[in-house]
């Protein structure tokens, strides 16, 4: 299940990516949502970087998720969707803003 935000940024920039010839682009029907293609592009190496890093802390070993059950611990956990959501919310509110 992808969060909120996360699916709401996306979409901001899927309406970023021209459409191919011929084809009408989602960018017709939500032209309010319409980001500059260098903002998408921009946030591209960023948001592969982002995943990769919090993956591994979002699945961790059964070692770890064992030990994130102790009381002590348990902050430690990291939900992947909403983190990445809360990331990429931060990013593209920003890069928008500077445009």
């Amino acid at each position: 299940m992808v969060s909120r935000h996360l699916s709401r940024w996306l979409l901001l920039l899927a309406d970023a990516v021209p459409a191919a010839p011929g084809r009408p682009g989602r960018t017709a029907a939500r032209p309010h949502h319409r980001a500059p293609p260098e903002t998408a592009r921009e946030l591209v190496s960023p948001t592969v970087a982002y995943t990769a890093g919090l993956w591994p802390f979002a699945h961790t070993s059964p070692a770890v998720s064992e030990a994130q059950r102790a009381l002590e611990l348990a902050a430690t956990k990291v939900d992947f969707v909403a983190r990445l959501g809360r990331i990429l919310h931060v990013a593209v509110t920003r890069l928008l803003a500077l445009r």
